[in-house]
């Protein structure tokens, strides 16, 4: 179903979203790193760019994830990355909620598994 073989980060101050994540990805075949803070995932996608970064708004560290979305969307040498928003903010219930914050797209939690695998899916397949 997916591309199999993609980097993904993983950003999230939940641990049980990253433990979920992680599990249903890696089941298709995708190497994931996990990040709970704003800081550590831009020292992580500075050290190696992942294909994807699973990103949620509110971690700590900086202005959140919008601090890690401004820094990939400032790096000429990160143009390729990806980044998919997870968030439970009322504003990403809009449809182009993520595109408009300069995101790949989102996903409203609480999600289906079958929602992230198709956007992981979707995303990664313009890689």
């Amino acid at each position: 179903m997916t591309t199999s073989g993609h980097s993904i980060l993983i950003c999230d101050d939940d641990v049980a979203i990253r433990s979920l994540v992680k599990a249903i990805l890696s089941a298709d075949g995708h190497d994931l790193r996990q990040t709970a803070t704003a800081p550590d995932a831009i020292a992580a996608i500075d050290e190696d760019p992942p294909a994807l970064v699973l990103l949620d708004i509110n971690v700590p560290g900086g202005d959140g994830g919008l601090s890690v979305l401004h820094h990939i969307r400032s790096q000429s040498t990160l143009s390729e990355v990806g980044v998919l928003m997870i968030t439970g903010i009322s504003e990403a219930r809009a449809d182009d909620w993520g595109r408009s914050i300069g995101a790949d797209g989102h996903l409203l939690k609480p999600f289906q598994i079958s929602d992230l695998r198709d956007a992981v899916s979707g995303l990664l397949s313009r890689v």
